[in-house]
């Protein structure tokens, strides 16, 4: 089995040198060639899957993965070129199962675009307050002495940490829609938002009703 520990330690597999990443964040283990095993090792700001704060979990290549607020992993980058996950071709899967695949990606799709537009609308608000209070400290640079640049930057640093993302509630809503609409086609039940449908197409059955999800197996 192959293990990946991530962290802001010397000592991990990969080093992420972020203040809000953990010494040791992140234990990852390779199950099947495209199905992992992740581990939060009791993390500060805590570990992500589809948008959920997550202690362990089974994950594919097709989940998104995050720790803390914007540091986000990517499986075959860290465990070398991963094959898309294959479907044998003697299992066919029903009309509505097979239906749930694009209602699950087009919400991963959504979920990455949210994110991405609040990350550069957040860092530009961050430049400005940064830029506004360096501004601040040159006027005052009669009083601060040689030091108001480093004081200047350090304040904005600070003030520009506190400024939110605001995808919360975009967030908030993505996930209420995909509960509603991604469910089993038997007992209508909400397959949930933590796995993918990959996840559910490897079990094979509803969790809730243990229909099989397989029109052999019906």
């Amino acid at each position: 089995m192959e293990i990946k520990t991530i962290g802001r330690g010397i000592d991990n597999d990969i080093q992420i040198d972020k203040p809000d990443i953990s010494e040791h964040h992140l234990k990852i283990s390779r199950i099947e060639e495209n199905y992992f095993l992740i581990e939060d090792l009791k993390s500060s700001n805590h570990t992500f899957v589809n948008g959920h704060p997550v202690r362990r979990a089974h994950v594919s290549t097709n989940d998104e993965i995050r720790l803390s607020k914007d540091t986000y992993l990517e499986l075959d980058k860290i465990f070398g070129n991963i094959p898309s996950i294959p479907v044998p071709l003697n299992t066919i899967y029903t009309d509505g199962f097979y239906n749930l695949k694009a209602v699950w990606e087009n919400a991963q799709k959504k979920r990455k675009d949210i994110t991405k537009k609040y990350q550069r609308k957040s860092g530009f608000i961050r430049l400005v307050i940064m830029l506004g209070i360096i501004g601040v400290g040159f006027c005052f640079k009669s009083f601060i002495g040689e030091y108001f640049i480093v004081i200047s930057v350090v304040a904005g640093a600070i003030a520009s940490a506190f400024v939110p993302n605001g995808s919360g509630e975009e967030l908030r809503q993505l996930n209420e829609d995909l509960q509603r609409s991604f469910k089993c086609p038997e007992c209508s039940k909400s397959l949930g938002t933590q796995f993918s449908w990959d996840y559910y197409a490897q079990e094979g059955k509803c969790p809730h009703c243990q229909k099989s999800f397989k029109k052999n197996n019906m």
